[in-house]
């Protein structure tokens, strides 16, 4: 976060930010994404697999950001033969803001969350739109650099 260290604070033209409902702006750091059912190979997913996706999340997101993720629940569909789906696409975005303890340099928070695609439209968009209403100040941890 050399923009960050230099600068005090994020370069704009460097990072995707976004206000959150709160009003607390933030800044992608990081973003990961992949399709929920990659390993599924052959057949319908239950529930066993759909709870082994949503249980490896959080260890998916510590390998890349070493963090521990606030994860937003996932909304189940149902397919008309009975299996329920989770959301097609997983997403993981390491994100950054202004510390909650003024003594600190920074906050930051990991969100993973499952979505439909949003690539049909710019990543400044889909992002913001998903994460708005994350509880920042309850989840996120702050830091020094």
């Amino acid at each position: 976060m050399q923009d960050v260290f230099c600068t005090g604070g994020p370069d704009e033209k460097l990072r995707l930010g976004f206000s959150l409902a709160s009003g607390r702006r933030v800044w992608v750091t990081g973003f990961f994404f992949e399709a929920t059912y990659d390993s599924l190979l052959l057949g319908r997913p239950d529930e066993d697999l759909n709870r082994h996706i949503v249980e490896e999340t959080p260890v998916k997101a510590r390998e890349l950001f070493r963090e521990t993720p606030y994860l937003i629940k996932p909304d189940l569909r149902q397919d008309p033969k009975g299996a329920k789906w989770l959301p097609p696409i997983r997403y993981i975005a390491n994100l950054m803001s202004t510390p909650v303890d003024q003594r600190m340099h920074g906050s930051v928070l990991v969100v993973a969350w499952f979505g439909q695609p949003i690539f049909d439209r710019p990543l400044g968009e889909g992002i913001p739109e998903a994460l708005v209403a994350v509880p920042w100040e309850q989840h996120c941890r702050d830091f020094e650099f």
